[in-house]
């Protein structure tokens, strides 16, 4: 009797795993390719590495700049109105310690773009073309300024670094 109590626990609860409902829901789209733009986007930079020089007598880091130069082959003459945006993926400075490596200052320096800060990298918003390269192509030129936010004295040899890893969307 015990082998037939365990056999039908085992056929009650082999019903109850395999019960389920289904449903079915159709999914469709349509893209129209007419519909598409062909327009690209491409970036170059002023400087692709950037020395801030340290000036001692305030214990800062002097403000580094470097300008990003927007080309595309959207023509001026299209009447529609695009925009685009800068995607910071990385956006990190700090200052470490020579012999230990340990990290002594931490995110000390804060972005600008055409002399407006941004706090948080992942809220910036788009911009519009300023076309000041006279040229038949949407174009844009715009400055980036790295400042320092906090002082770090020089009584301690240190490393400092940091890096500015971002692309350039457009927006249709």
């Amino acid at each position: 009797y015990i082998n037939y109590f365990f056999l039908l626990l085992l056929v009650i609860f082999s019903f109850n795993s395999f019960g389920y409902e289904s449903y079915s829901f159709p999914v469709n789209t349509q893209i129209n390719r007419a519909n598409l733009y062909d327009y690209s986007i491409s970036v170059d930079l002023s400087d692709e590495f950037i020395a801030l020089k340290y000036d001692s007598e305030n214990e800062t880091f002097l403000n580094g700049r470097f300008y990003s130069y927007i080309r595309t082959n959207i023509p001026t003459s299209t009447g529609d109105s695009f925009e685009y945006s800068y995607n910071i993926s990385e956006f990190t400075s700090k200052c470490v310690l020579n012999d230990s490596g340990e990290t002594m200052y931490d995110d000390f320096v804060d972005l600008y773009i055409d002399r407006k800060h941004y706090s948080d990298i992942l809220d910036i918003p788009n911009f519009e073309f300023n076309n000041i390269k006279n040229t038949e192509y949407e174009n844009s030129t715009n400055e980036f300024e790295l400042v320092t936010n906090k002082n770090i004295p020089s009584d301690e040899p240190l490393d400092c670094n940091g890096r500015i890893t971002f692309n350039v969307e457009l927006q249709l």
